[in-house]
């Protein structure tokens, strides 16, 4: 089968290691609270949390830490600091930019150790109090759009969970099905566009037929407007208003990145100086291993309580081609935390979530 070496060679059939999850800390009051007007050096600090090796405090202007990457431990402008420390205290000086003469400042602590982080806990001056609440990375959406609990489970039903909203980003994300219906997660697509390639049921792409007969031998032709072809499944899920929504579409390569958690908070930068041809990791500990046994994070790399459906061949595509490589879009990978690229017209191995922008 074309490719298969190829595939088989890159991917990994991983099997997570069992870590103990960290506690969240418990969050105390800065020494001088009542005051939103540092005059002098102000100690943040916590309960010490059994197992953990560090701290990583933050602090921000936005209540929701919109202007943080809770993917890659990254402040995204001056309005956020962050900070790791080995103690449970910090001392911000009163100069620091993210303490506003007036208005509310926020701060969150996160447990560390080499392979766990905690769940994060957050706290906010509020009228001279602190209000201590939780941030969570991920929230669900039922199949009529509204915000559910945690507690609600995947169904059919209209407040039965379908999707997952990034609280980070503010996207939301399709969650597969296993009903053997349009959605369901055995799925596999052709990623064809209307550039590349033009091989359908009559064979047209003359500079692509031998993939044209490879697929036609397995019975797995596919087309545009097919729902074996991502344009074709993009267009029949609107139909369907998931989520109460008909706005859903392909996801860019840096927008399924994002969904990449590792687990020991090591991250490599993918761009296309390092991605031309061959596989890359956005978990930096993966690179270059070569067995299973060398896995030292938590796997699959994705926050499997809000996405439930990753399967051992967990391999998604993107809308992103491959600049270098007219005929390949990039795939993500998070069953080792990292993408590649490929020839569009595989319909063998690879899945779609969809995406949309709340609104």
């Amino acid at each position: 089968m074309k490719k298969l070496f190829l595939i088989t060679s890159l991917m990994f059939a991983f099997i997570g290691f069992a870590h103990a999850e960290l506690e969240p800390p418990t969050l105390l009051k800065p020494d001088n609270e009542a005051k939103l007007r540092l005059k002098k050096v102000a100690s943040f600090t916590w309960g010490k949390v059994t197992g953990a090796t560090k701290y990583r405090i933050i602090f921000s202007n936005d209540e929701n830490f919109a202007n943080y990457d809770a993917n890659k431990f990254k402040c995204l402008d001056k309005t956020c600091f962050t900070s790791i420390v080995a103690s449970t205290s910090y001392k911000l000086a009163a100069s620091n930019a993210i303490l506003k003469t007036d208005g509310d400042y926020f701060w969150q602590v996160q447990a560390v150790n080499k392979q766990e982080i905690s769940e994060i806990v957050t706290a906010t001056t509020n009228g001279g109090e602190v209000r201590v609440f939780k941030i969570t990375d991920y929230s669900k959406i039922s199949n009529d759009g509204s915000p559910i609990p945690d507690s609600a489970i995947l169904g059919e039903e209209p407040t039965d969970w379908a999707c997952t909203k990034d609280n980070k980003t503010g996207l939301i994300w399709e969650i597969k099905t296993t009903d053997g219906g349009l959605r369901d997660i055995e799925h596999y697509y052709a990623n064809y566009d209307k550039i590349y390639p033009k091989c359908d049921n009559t064979g047209r792409g003359i500079t692509n037929v031998g993939y044209c007969d490879d697929l036609k031998d397995y019975g797995l032709t596919s087309k545009l407007g097919d729902s074996t072809n991502t344009d074709g499944f993009v267009k029949a899920v609107n139909k369907q208003s998931l989520c109460g929504a008909n706005d859903w579409r392909m996801p860019t390569r840096d927008e399924l990145n994002g969904l990449i958690y590792c687990s020991d908070g090591k991250y490599n930068k993918l761009n296309d100086a390092n991605l031309i041809h061959g596989q890359g990791y956005v978990c930096a500990s993966n690179s270059g291993l070569r067995s299973r046994s060398e896995i030292t994070i938590k796997l699959p790399t994705i926050n499997t309580t809000y996405f439930p459906d990753i399967t051992e061949n967990s391999d998604f595509w993107s809308s992103s081609s491959n600049v270098h490589v007219s005929n390949h879009a990039w795939i993500v990978l998070f069953n080792v935390g990292g993408d590649y690229s490929d020839d569009k017209d595989s319909i063998w191995y690879y899945h779609v979530r969809l995406v949309r922008n709340a609104k």
